[in-house]
């Protein structure tokens, strides 16, 4: 009973990951305030679309369904694109760095070879968050200097509240993840393995394959060894975190899709996100 409870708890922090996005639209950017259901709808196609093509080409559908849905100049879809992304991106690093370290400091079972790399890895992950961190900062720059008659960069109230969005997103796969492991590998320490959770999905994100193919599985894999558990149960958390994601991603996009004119049968929207035409 209690186990079914934690899956329903687990897929519900999904479904919440897959309306804040939109929701963070609309409440940070001010986006499609008279075109909610558009621009919910238009998140959880594209959002489908991802999961089903490779490399994020959801995003330049996403692209193409907001100008279409919020008939918004490209410009200023762009620069919200693009502000929303950084602040997901500075959310996932803070919230894996923090995981990590917490990973180094409990719950692993490290070999005593490996204890003195252990700072090693913590000094490398601070220099590589924060070479992206500069990186984006430096490029944004850039543009602003390039082109000083438009509002390249967000106002500090829109970016910090864009990170406070993105970090309570991340927060629910550190949620999500903590009731899987206490389903499959209760034995493991829950704080653990929420850290392990954000840290491998990070991992699949960077890889840039559909549902973080390979990275995800195989960090969260490795991950839960060193936690105390086997692999198996990590693959067995990997496969059901992955069914609940698919099966939430056809549930709201599908509908969506049709909502949006992409095909009048779930197949024809699944058609016509992997972009091939026609309905079957």
């Amino acid at each position: 009973m209690i186990d079914a409870a934690l899956l329903v708890a687990a897929t519900l922090l999904v479904a919440l990951h897959f309306v804040a996005e939109p929701w963070r639209w609309l409440r940070v950017y001010g986006a499609g305030r008279d075109r909610a259901g558009d621009l919910f709808a238009t998140f959880f196609a594209s959002a489908l679309a991802s999961y089903l093509l490779p490399f994020k080409l959801g995003i330049p559908l996403r692209l193409a369904l907001l100008a279409r849905t919020l008939r918004e100049d490209t410009g200023v879809l762009l620069r919200w694109i693009g502000w929303d992304g950084a602040a997901a991106l500075a959310a996932w690093l803070a919230l894996s760095g923090a995981g990590v370290a917490l990973l180094l400091r409990r719950g692993l079972a490290w070999p005593q070879a490996a204890q003195p790399g252990r700072m090693a890895l913590v000094v490398a992950l601070a220099l590589l968050a924060g070479a992206v961190v500069f990186a984006l900062w430096h490029r944004s720059r850039r543009r602003a200097d390039a082109a000083p008659s438009r509002p390249m960069l967000p106002s500090r109230g829109v970016a910090v509240a864009a990170f406070g969005w993105c970090a309570a997103d991340v927060a629910t796969y550190a949620l999500r993840h903590a009731a899987l492991f206490a389903v499959v590998a209760p034995q493991c320490d829950a704080l653990a393995c929420a850290a392990v959770g954000v840290v491998a999905t990070f991992a699949g994100i960077a890889s840039g394959l559909p549902l973080g193919l390979v990275g995800y599985d195989a960090a969260l894999v490795a991950l839960t060894v060193l936690v105390g558990g086997t692999a198996e149960q990590g693959a067995g958390v990997a496969v059901i975190n992955r069914g609940m994601n698919l099966g939430v991603a056809f549930a709201l996009g599908i509908p969506a899709g049709m909502r949006l004119g992409l095909g009048a049968s779930p197949l024809a929207v699944v058609r016509r996100l992997r972009g091939r035409d026609g309905d079957a």
